[in-house]
């Protein structure tokens, strides 16, 4: 098995009561995360479809 580091990332951990009190308390920042993860789910759920037609 081959690895090859890209770029580095963080990973930072936020209990979900927490974030959901900021992502009230901020606007702007619950937006973003939550424009973030339709995007992250319309890829995915674009991606099972294309996996899906090759069947």
């Amino acid at each position: 098995m081959h690895w090859k580091v890209v770029s580095f990332s963080k990973v930072l951990v936020i209990k979900g009561a927490v974030l959901r009190r900021m992502m009230l308390e901020n606007r702007e920042l619950g937006f973003n995360i939550l424009e973030r993860l339709c995007f992250l789910l319309r890829d995915r759920i674009q991606s099972a479809y294309g996996a899906m037609e090759k069947i």
